[in-house]
């Protein structure tokens, strides 16, 4: 009789094995954002990019970062969900939570009308900011391959 193995780690997050189980009671069809995390823990530029979105919220208010918020929109994209429609499946995913740093025990990533409000706070300078670091992170690396 073959032993059948129902429960593995892997280590894509920082701080936490990431417990892969084969019994069913959470599925995810979002691996690939564990990919997309260890990618941009690597490149950092989710952080450096949230850091010009203006943050105008009361802070004793704020649940989510932005960094987390960009997260959540980057890898969306990235994993086919175009637009906000599927935030609502999206925030409460384990795979997707884990990789948009959301650990705390019963707490879910952005709703729609969150994630809205996020949108709505990149201004023009902003995107300027980002055009400029997504430059000269790529001259930079260009550099990288001679």
């Amino acid at each position: 009789m073959a032993h059948t193995v129902t429960k593995t780690s892997v280590d894509f997050h920082p701080d936490l094995p990431v417990e892969i189980d084969f019994d069913a009671p959470h599925i995810s069809s979002d691996g690939g954002a564990l990919l997309l995390a260890q990618l941009d823990d690597r490149l950092g530029l989710c952080d450096a990019v949230a850091s010009f979105v203006p943050d105008e919220r009361d802070p004793n208010l704020v649940e989510h970062s932005r960094t987390e918020q960009l997260r959540q929109r980057v890898f969306g994209l990235m994993l086919g969900y175009d637009d906000q429609n599927d935030a609502t499946h999206c925030r409460i995913d384990p795979v997707f939570k884990a990789a948009c740093r959301k650990l705390a025990d019963g707490a879910h990533l952005s709703s729609q009308p969150t994630l809205s409000l996020f949108d709505n706070a990149v201004d023009e300078d902003a995107v300027e900011k980002m055009g400029e670091l997504l430059e000269f992170d790529w001259i930079r690396r260009l550099g990288d391959d001679r």
